[in-house]
């Protein structure tokens, strides 16, 4: 059973920072992956798809400690409460 200390209190915006939300409630065990996916992206409203039809990637970069989170890691590992995300596109270097 989850209890209060399995779950923060989050932000998250784009790189403009001109689409914002506000997480209440996140629960600690999911992945920075499902949190991606499952929340951030739809809720931010971020393209899934580029102007060519290729599927956008997107990464979660901490702003208090500066440190782009693995898709893999637990949000336990290392969110605190009341941090900030920022969802920028992974660049992928060769794509042309």
């Amino acid at each position: 059973m989850m209890t209060e200390l399995d779950r923060i209190d989050i932000s998250a915006s784009n790189v403009s920072r001109q689409k914002r939300v506000d997480l209440k409630g996140v629960p600690t065990e999911r992945t920075m992956g499902e949190l991606l996916d499952g929340v951030l992206i739809p809720r931010l409203h971020l393209p899934r798809f580029d102007s060519e039809g290729r599927q956008v990637n997107y990464a979660a970069r901490i702003e208090r400690t500066g440190v782009k989170f693995q898709r893999s890691g637990l949000i336990a590992d290392g969110l605190e409460q009341g941090d900030h995300v920022v969802v920028q596109p992974e660049i992928q270097a060769g794509g042309g």
